[in-house]
């Protein structure tokens, strides 16, 4: 059972690590083609995502 939830668990890795780099990408905002307010937007999604990526390593830790 820990071997299937461990792969559950890493599937919510793959796109979350997604969203994280695209959400420093605009956060950076190297085309400074973003306001303030999206800049600021991208900064709170990679704030949660980083907090939520952070909360499946302690569960796959648990998982192990």
């Amino acid at each position: 059972m820990n071997l299937n939830f461990s792969q559950y668990v890493h599937e919510l890795r793959t796109p979350l690590n997604s969203i994280l780099l695209l959400s420093r990408l605009m956060a950076e905002n190297p085309d400074e083609n973003l306001n303030e307010d999206q800049v600021e937007s991208a900064k709170v999604i990679q704030s949660s995502g980083t907090s939520l990526l952070t909360l499946i390593d302690e569960i796959l830790d648990l998982a192990k």
